[in-house]
């Protein structure tokens, strides 16, 4: 007797709402209380940028507390929801740093989203087989550049926090660099804010 076929493969329901929109759902902590997620104009340009120009290295430098890291991670979380198989991963300088960011992440995501995975080192959407890694990248570390990138074949999106205060930079973008020729986004995002004269900037 034959063995029986597999059953068919069906595609990810998909998120088609665009970005600006989607964070409307969404509910953050604002200066005036809990309040929808109404994005900057800046933010909705940045988004545009990061979505529209694939396949190149970007550094933002502002001001603290502007939205850059909410307005990313509800990027990440939107991508992860929008695209099948998307992987990004987040980087900060230390290990209760990139628990923070997936915390932060964490509450970003809509209730109702189906997770394979939800530890405070990767993030896995079951509908859509995206999946959010947070690494260190401990300098103080022999291998802390090599273990943010450690067992990634393909990466889309990489948000690399505090690259200002992040003494091996070089390394780790020598590192993660490969892990970005599959991809066809390809973009790596280095926010910080300046304030040091050895510092990335």
């Amino acid at each position: 007797m034959p063995a029986a076929l597999p059953a068919a493969v069906t595609a990810p329901r998909l998120l088609t709402q665009p970005f600006p929109e989607w964070c409307k759902n969404l509910r953050i902590k604002t200066d005036r209380g809990i309040r929808s997620f109404e994005v900057f104009d800046w933010q909705g340009d940045f988004s545009e940028i990061l979505l529209n120009s694939p396949r190149i290295p970007i550094t933002l430098l502002s001001s603290r507390q502007t939205g850059k890291t909410a307005g990313l991670l509800a990027l990440v979380v939107w991508l992860a929801l929008s695209r099948e198989q998307f992987t990004g991963l987040l980087i900060h300088r230390k290990g209760d740093d990139a628990k923070t960011l997936a915390r932060r992440t964490k509450r970003l995501i809509p209730r109702g989203v189906r997770l394979a995975s939800e530890s405070l080192s990767l993030i896995e959407f079951a509908e859509t087989g995206s999946a959010l890694h947070f690494r260190s990248s401990n300098h103080k570390q022999e291998d802390g550049a090599e273990a943010a990138g450690r067992g990634l074949d393909s990466v889309d999106f990489v948000i690399i926090e505090e690259a200002s205060h992040t003494n091996n930079v070089k390394e780790l973008l020598g590192v993660i660099g490969p892990c970005l020729t599959h991809s066809a986004m390809a973009t790596i995002v280095l926010v910080g804010t300046s304030g040091r004269r050895d510092s990335y900037f």
